[in-house]
């Protein structure tokens, strides 16, 4: 098994806390665990799964690859199918998740007293196995040893190599006011609350949907300007943009042929405090 998840924030919630009283405890069914694996919106291979992705962010924060070489090549998952087989593999295994994401193939032994599964059999009566790994946190470091079910069997040989869990922070690329409170917009596509504010980021004046301003970034990174010398970008219902500098020129810039106009504009910066350039093959200067 190859998961791999980018660009994933997690944070604590604000009124988070941690009681060390008893709770009642909450439990999957034996019926409950199988209708959550027979339920396959999630799944890639059906057309539904894009009703539950996110409006206006990037797509590809919501897929992942297994890029092993294999006979059929690269495999795709959506990000929810992988973590609702996460979640079936924890009730068949019955471990944590910081165990979960360490468990590698060669995690799981097979019993080799009993034959090896012919080609479409199932588990019931094929090769048993189990698996074999230490629990996370445990005081006595024991050796812990599962045996394979049909539920974590199927997830096992759906994800056929190493489980490979990354989650990496999110980067902030600019802030935004929503509703009178100052966001970040994450990489991931995400407007993210944080108390401590980095001045160093551009500020988005206006209403932009997340992906508007994707398409933005997008056209600025691919041109000569460095984004990092930007200090705001407005944003017009007219689906316009300007961009502030820290040198204080603003640049006005078109709806269309945004990437010439940037690296045609960028021999002015210096000398110019205004650039209008909305007027097509048209550029007004005011120093």
């Amino acid at each position: 098994m190859h998961w791999i998840r980018q660009e994933t924030y997690i944070k604590t919630p604000k009124n988070f806390k941690y009681i060390n009283e008893d709770r009642e405890v909450f439990f999957l069914t034996r019926d409950e665990v199988q209708k959550i694996k027979e339920f396959d919106e999630f799944e890639i291979s059906n057309e539904k799964h894009l009703e539950y992705l996110p409006k206006n962010t990037p797509l590809q924060s919501w897929y992942l690859e297994d890029k092993v070489d294999t006979k059929i090549g690269i495999k795709r998952y959506t990000s929810y199918e992988v973590y609702k087989d996460m979640l079936l593999f924890l009730c068949g295994i019955g471990c944590r998740f910081g165990d979960l994401v360490k468990l590698k193939v060669s995690n799981f032994e097979f019993d080799n007293s009993t034959p090896k599964p012919k080609k479409g059999e199932s588990f019931e009566g094929g090769r048993k196995g189990i698996f074999v790994f230490n629990m996370e946190k445990s005081k006595t470091n024991k050796q812990i040893r599962v045996p394979i079910n049909q539920l974590t069997y199927d997830i096992f040989k759906k994800y056929p190599h190493s489980i490979d869990v990354k989650i990496e922070k999110t980067k902030f690329l600019a802030k935004i006011n929503k509703n009178g409170q100052i966001f970040y917009i994450g990489s991931n596509g995400k407007f993210i609350k944080n108390s401590s504010l980095n001045n160093e980021l551009p500020f988005i004046f206006g209403n932009p949907e997340v992906f508007e301003f994707f398409k933005i970034k997008e056209i600025i990174d691919k041109s000569k300007i460095s984004y990092t010398e930007i200090k705001n970008l407005y944003f017009f219902p007219s689906k316009r943009w300007d961009l502030e500098f820290k040198n204080n020129t603003i640049i006005k810039l078109p709806n269309d042929n945004i990437n010439f106009v940037l690296n045609l504009a960028i021999e002015f910066l210096d000398d110019n405090k205004f650039i209008d350039a909305r007027i097509k093959n048209q550029i007004i200067l005011n120093d």
